[in-house]
């Protein structure tokens, strides 16, 4: 408030990352078992560069991989989450790159040691990376104009923006890669199957497994066969079908309106993506992709910063999980031993939600979901509705409730526990309204409606005489983590 929104991003932006992989391979070598998340929980509790946090999460839910799928190695996911927060603020390019190599992806989307064609076997490239990188990650399944909206053809049909013939073009582009490091060697054909598992470094390219042919790529684009490129290489491949998706003109709208869903609104205008989309075109500097110029124009857009709701079409529900993250970290929660034992998997079940453990590559819920009822009678969107069940949404507030009264964390009341520090605010129980305009900042970024707070000072005037003035606290804390006010963002 002192600097300013735009200086504060800029500051943020400076800001070296904290990086969690390394606590987690102490932790490993100490015998700990809950490694993975202890370290997140230890950074985002914790480290100043709040923003990359907020953006290594946001990416994690578009660029999605999940330990469900590959739970043997979820100690490298924090390696896959450091990686997408040092190129939250860099260019979209490479960061879709990062992404193509990582080996975790490979994994996931069954692309890492696939390899060329071989019809007399009866054998073809994966396609699995090969769809989800243009329908998820990149351009999505329609045309699109600069503002999000779906470009028509004359007789007013949608237009594809891909069919088979593209996905086959590029799971021929994506054959040859398997593990790196230096335990691996490509000049080896033997290596391509039997090389070390190491997820900790970038896939390698192992040019006999690799189809050496011509390929045709989006929007006519020719990768030349080898044999009439001398010199040319498999990585060449790769790095051409990275840029032609990059170069398509869907990505600014389409990846601007996820980025708005994950930041600020289920419903973005058409103006409001055109803003954005006309960012990631060019920075005012001649630059494509500059995540900083994506990141400020989402953040500081006027249907972002404004303090009146823009109507029906303001705002969006908060991811359950990031409520019970920032309810830890505005209260600076911490324990006796320095630790972090969160017991995610616990909240998972109540929440259907933690980091970095959806169900699917199509993330926790969809950016199109749209509630029955009134939301969707109204055409709108509700991503986060699709994970807020008639079970999750009292389980959740039971987490969010508990959390305020006993902490969280280890399941004893030992060193272990994670408690809220409310010594602040235990300073203002016998003042009501100062009190909740506190708690109001902290925990709803001053959405509280005029209802909702008469409802609190009624709640605080009736409490019995012998609360103490933490119980007195505690009790406004969970009336307010339950309001709607603070389940819904504006």
């Amino acid at each position: 408030m002192e600097i300013g929104y735009e200086a504060w991003i800029d500051e943020q932006f400076e800001l070296p990352p904290s990086i969690a992989h390394h606590e987690v391979h102490v932790a490993r070598l100490a015998g700990l078992h809950f490694e993975v998340h202890h370290a997140w929980w230890r950074q985002v509790l914790n480290a100043p560069d709040a923003l990359r946090h907020r953006l290594a999460v946001a990416l994690s839910e578009i660029f999605v991989i999940s330990e469900v799928a590959i739970e043997f190695v979820a100690w490298e996911f924090t390696e896959y989450y450091d990686d997408l927060g040092r190129m939250a603020f860099g260019n979209w390019r490479d960061l879709l790159r990062a992404v193509t190599l990582d080996p975790l992806m490979g994994y996931y989307l069954t692309y890492l040691r696939n390899r060329k064609a071989d019809p007399a076997q009866q054998r073809f490239p994966d396609e699995n990376y090969a769809r989800e990188v243009m329908q998820l990650f990149s351009i999505g399944l329609w045309e699109l104009n600069p503002d999000g909206t779906h470009k028509l053809d004359a007789q007013g049909r949608e237009i594809p923006t891909y069919d088979n013939r593209e996905i086959m073009e590029f799971a021929r582009v994506f054959t040859g890669l398997s593990f790196g490091g230096p335990t691996a060697d490509p000049k080896k054909p033997e290596d391509f199957f039997n090389a070390p598992l190491n997820y900790s470094v970038a896939m390698e390219m192992w040019e006999d497994q690799h189809d050496r042919g011509e390929k045709v790529l989006l929007r006519g684009k020719r990768l030349p066969a080898f044999d009439q490129a001398p010199g040319r290489k498999g990585m060449d491949d790769i790095d051409d079908a990275v840029t032609n998706l990059f170069e398509h003109p869907n990505v600014g709208p389409f990846f601007g309106r996820l980025l708005i869903q994950r930041l600020v609104s289920s419903n973005p205008t058409p103006a409001y993506i055109a803003r954005v989309a006309a960012a990631f075109a060019d920075n005012g500097r001649g630059v494509r992709g500059d995540m900083r110029a994506v990141i400020k124009a989402i953040l500081l857009d006027p249907e972002a910063r404004t303090v009146a709701p823009i109507g029906p079409l303001s705002g969006r529900l908060r991811e359950p999980y990031l409520r019970y993250v920032a309810l830890a970290r505005s209260f600076r929660a911490r324990s006796e031993a320095g630790t972090y034992k969160s017991h995610d998997h616990e909240v998972l079940l109540a929440m259907n939600q933690i980091v970095m453990n959806s169900p699917s590559v199509f993330n926790f819920f969809l950016p199109d979901y749209q509630q029955p009822g009134k939301i969707a009678e109204a055409g709108l969107y509700a991503p986060e509705f699709q994970i807020m069940t008639s079970t999750t949404a009292i389980t959740s507030a039971n987490v969010l409730t508990g959390t305020v009264a006993t902490g969280f964390g280890d399941f004893s009341d030992g060193p272990d526990r994670l408690r809220l520090d409310l010594s602040e605010e235990t300073k203002l129980a016998d003042r009501p309204d100062e009190l909740i305009e506190l708690l109001d900042a902290k925990l709803t970024g001053g959405l509280l409606g005029a209802e909702t707070k008469r409802i609190l000072r009624t709640a605080w005037a009736e409490m019995p005489a012998e609360y103490t003035a933490e119980q007195r606290v505690q009790a406004l804390m969970q009336l307010i983590v339950l309001a709607p006010d603070c389940a819904v963002t504006q």
